[in-house]
């Protein structure tokens, strides 16, 4: 569909598709992962590609909940970086 957006054939509805920032942080036992703009929305994997599937359907989830409870997102704080690197 034009602009990004999605239709849920099941609803009739069409919505925008939203990019988040998502950090993901090595761990003793594999890899965490959190969105900044969405508060207690956190995965863990095993691996980075593992986190990031998991992620990906905790966003899924969160935003879904939040659609049922009628509360509002506030758009993304965030902005695209590059990766910063310290030889210390």
């Amino acid at each position: 569909m034009p602009g990004g957006a999605m239709q849920y054939p099941e609803t009739g509805r069409t919505t925008e598709m939203k990019r988040f920032a998502v950090v993901i942080e090595k761990t003793s036992t594999g890899y965490g992962a959190y969105a900044p703009d969405l508060p207690g929305c956190v995965a863990a994997g095993d691996t980075i590609e593992d986190t990031e599937r998991l992620m990906r359907e905790a966003i899924e989830f969160h935003l879904e909940g939040m659609r049922v409870h009628g509360d509002r997102w506030k758009y993304s704080t965030a902005r695209q970086s590059t990766n910063f690197t310290n030889s210390c």
